[in-house]
């Protein structure tokens, strides 16, 4: 990999903290399936994840399909972000993580705020 191709934390400074909010929101979506699931509050309706549970079990089920989803998502932004850096496209990959990042959390919230907030 040439160095130019590098992405410096100086000169994507919103990016990478567009990234830290989406980790946070996959975090937050992980520990409140994975509450809600063991707890008996909610049922897991992801195919992809109900077959992975049934694989690996409860933690490890949960968190390969969101790693691997979350794998591809952080890969497609720093490609994107590469070429905003050369100039080869306008499109800011730092938005969509931050919206990304809030819906996921936001998603695995969604039933604690249900079932204990608006009752």
């Amino acid at each position: 990999m040439a160095l130019e191709s590098k992405l410096s934390f100086s000169e994507n400074k919103n990016f990478f903290a567009s990234l830290s909010v989406y980790a946070v929101g996959s975090a937050i979506d992980f520990a409140s399936t994975y509450y809600g699931l063991v707890g008996g509050e909610i049922e897991e309706f992801s195919p992809l994840i109900e077959s992975s549970i049934a694989q690996f079990g409860f933690g490890a089920g949960i968190v390969l399909p969101k790693l691997l989803i979350g794998g591809v998502i952080v890969g497609a932004a720093t490609y994107l972000q590469k070429k905003k850096n050369r100039g080869e496209t306008r499109f800011s990959p730092a938005a969509v993580c931050y919206f990304g990042g809030v819906i996921t959390a936001g998603v695995g919230l969604s039933w604690i705020l249900d079932n204990y907030l608006f009752f």
